[in-house]
């Protein structure tokens, strides 16, 4: 049995770095918010770690709503189907083969 590793991962990624998108709006909101206490200026440090923290809960959100919807990898099916055809001796043997892969969902 074979697994669509590649387009899984994929999917993981793409939901770690969309829901980290997320993040960065919240860190910039926190300078909005909480201009005392999260600001480029005086209060970089918590800036980054609002900002990380929020990329990280964001991104860890959108991934589990992603193992949610597809918690593992397609099955793929392969399948090879082969034809052989033999003619009179006046004629070559035939041979036709054909190799189809799709992807079978779970």
């Amino acid at each position: 049995m074979k697994l669509a590793w590649q387009p899984w991962l994929y999917g993981l990624l793409a939901g770690l770095i969309g829901g980290g998108a997320g993040g960065v709006v919240t860190a910039i909101s926190g300078i909005v918010a909480l201009p005392g206490q999260v600001n480029i200026h005086d209060g970089f440090h918590s800036f980054l770690m609002l900002f990380y923290v929020s990329f990280a809960m964001h991104g860890l959100i959108s991934v589990a709503f992603y193992l949610k919807n597809s918690p593992l990898p397609a099955v793929l099916d392969a399948s090879v189907t082969v034809t052989t055809t033999a003619q009179p001796s006046s004629k070559p043997q035939t041979t036709t083969t054909t190799v189809s892969t799709g992807e079978v969902k779970p």
